[in-house]
């Protein structure tokens, strides 16, 4: 239970400079949400009014409404007793540490890891196809509308139909796997797509994408990375076999929940325990659904994983089942296979990987195992994290979560690169070449390394932000772990983004990552829209900020789409749309 004085850790939400992103820069190198429409991205909106806060898993941006940025600016700072808050201040750092879950979720888990590079992966592994294009079509987009009406009309020649087809299908088979991943239940329109495949092509080419955007950071011999290209003969067979999920026309089974759901039912469980603590341990179901706190989405996986466990929901907010629905969580996310071990089939490349296959496969194992896992989880503790970890993957035959902790930590002695990387996040001091794959993986690496040390904390973090449960970590270091890890890049009251500081690096190191970060976000963008993009080229970039106008901004992203492809947007000609099923 709690202690005496009820102590809790909050975080007042940091003051900033003012300064806006810094213009004028340059690409200097080039080697390497959500929406229910197919190919756009999400609204770009100035503030956060729709939602307490919200995480843009492709502006990788941090949201908060402004009247919650109001609660946190007035709120006392660091490990404070309840009285020293008010019930407001309480619930707009619960809303602010549930976002922060996400941002963990996307760039400190296997799965967010991978979904968060899709978006620098569909520029950078077809940068040299696209450049080849442009050196015979011409500057031409949408290149998916150009190549759709062209389909049955004479071409350029055979090397363009092939740098097409690559960019194209690339392109769309990570896509394909971004939806498949968050979204099995929304998924179904996307699969009657002209370049949509199978579910097995387009986990396989993301997956292979992705490591290959890896192993140019930190291993280039793929010495300590699984080698993809061992799976292209097995796929193939796999393909000419007609197994199922392989070939074009296949029938597709697919998970009734993705990571959408498992993030969210991990971030709001989190974030009602954490309110159950501070209440005292009097918050009840009814008043989280009074208080808008259950929402579809945010319950759905919790729902699914009663229903297939056949376990009851638990009265309190603290029972062992609300631990044991959180490390299911915590394990469906990080898979082992295919991205760090390797896989020994590719036939179960896609349960292995996927995280809602691996959500149904460790809520069975529950259920095989009821009375040790309903009552298994009660101190919260690292030994109970480990033992139950291991005994649900043994269950469900995954590779437990000690295992892909001790292979990442040895990648810090096994690889130069990686401890050059390590340093790069030390001193905040990123070298330019891809550089969003470098901060992304370096804070990935960060958080396994402390998550290796500290499960509990990053399982249950609801738990340990509080004092209702003592043990060997203190509300002192869960406050250090949640202030290292905390969101990179978050909005102020005003809309616009800024980057996060630290008190042990640089603010200019870290303002001039945020500035380089964003050059190379806004020409994925422009890439994306060179893609498949209807139209015009967009430049509203005003959801970064507001201290520039609309012109210095084209100017700014014009620059460096200029540095990384030799032609700017304005010399492009524009193709009119062709419906998606139209060939």
């Amino acid at each position: 239970m709690a202690d005496q004085n009820g102590r809790l850790y909050v975080v007042r939400k940091f003051k900033r400079n003012g300064a806006a992103i810094r213009m004028g820069m340059n690409l200097k190198h080039t080697s390497l949400l959500y929406s229910n429409e197919a190919w756009l991205l999400p609204p770009k909106p100035r503030a956060c009014w729709n939602a307490n806060g919200l995480y843009d898993p492709l502006q990788f941006v941090l949201r908060l409404r402004p009247d919650v940025h109001a609660e946190l600016d007035s709120a006392p700072n660091g490990v404070v007793t309840l009285q020293e808050l008010s019930s407001e201040q309480v619930l707009a750092f619960s809303t602010y540490f549930h976002e922060n879950i996400h941002w963990w979720q996307h760039v400190g888990s296997v799965t967010g890891l991978f979904l968060s590079l899709i978006y620098p992966a569909q520029a950078h592994l077809n940068h040299e196809y696209l450049k080849r294009i442009l050196s015979t079509l011409g500057p031409v987009k949408p290149l998916r509308s150009h190549n759709l009406r062209m389909a049955s009309l004479p071409t350029n020649g055979p090397r363009l139909d092939e740098d097409m087809n690559i960019v194209l299908n690339n392109w769309h088979d990570m896509e394909f796997y971004r939806w498949l991943v968050m979204d099995p239940r929304g998924v179904a329109d996307k699969l009657t797509d002209p370049f949509f495949d199978c579910v097995g092509h387009s986990y396989k080419v993301a997956v292979c994408a992705i490591l290959w955007c890896l192993s140019a950071i930190v291993d280039p011999q793929l010495e300590i990375l699984p080698d993809p290209r061992q799976w292209d003969a097995r796929a193939a067979e796999l393909r000419q076999k007609k197994v199922e999920g392989f070939y074009r026309g296949s029938p597709i089974w697919l998970p009734p929940i993705g990571a959408r759901e498992i993030f969210e039912g991990q971030a709001r469980f989190s974030q009602l325990q954490y309110l159950y603590a501070t209440s005292g341990c009097s918050v009840t179901w009814e008043d989280c659904g009074k208080g808008g706190l259950l929402g579809d989405i945010y319950i759905r996986a919790f729902l699914e994983f009663l229903a297939i466990s056949g376990l009851e929901r638990p009265s309190a907010l603290d029972d062992p089942i609300i631990g044991l629905f959180l490390i299911i969580c915590d394990i469906a996310i990080n898979p082992a296979e295919c991205c760090v071990y390797g896989i020994d089939d590719v036939a179960t490349l896609v349960e292995k990987h996927d995280c809602g296959h691996r959500f149904i496969m460790l809520c069975n194992a529950v259920r095989l195992d009821r009375n040790y896992f309903a009552t298994a989880i009660v101190s919260y503790s690292p030994e109970e994290y480990w033992n139950v970890e291991e005994r649900l993957c043994d269950g469900a035959k995954l590779i437990s979560q000690k295992r892909l902790l001790r292979k990442i930590e040895s990648w810090h002695t096994q690889g130069s690169r990686v401890g050059a990387l390590v340093d790069e996040d030390r001193t905040f001091r990123f070298v330019e070449d891809n550089l969003p794959v470098r901060v992304f993986l370096a804070r990935f690496l960060r958080l396994q390394r402390d998550r290796s040390r500290h499960p509990e904390f990053f399982c249950w973090p609801g738990i340990w932000m509080t004092t209702i449960r003592t043990g060997a970590l203190t509300i002192d270091d869960a406050q250090l772990l949640f202030k290292e890890h905390e969101a990179l890049f978050v909005d102020d009251a005003d809309g616009d983004v800024y980057p996060r500081t630290f008190t042990n690096r640089d603010e200019k190191d870290v303002k001039k990552v945020f500035d380089d970060f964003y050059l190379w976000v806004a020409t994925y963008d422009l890439t994306r829209q060179w893609i498949v993009g209807e139209g015009k080229f967009d430049f509203d970039f005003g959801w970064l900020t507001s201290k520039y106008a609309d012109s210095e901004m084209k100017e700014w992203v014009s620059r460096a789409f200029v540095s990384m492809y030799g032609v700017s947007p304005d010399e492009f000609e524009v193709v009119s749309g062709v419906s998606g099923n139209e060939q």
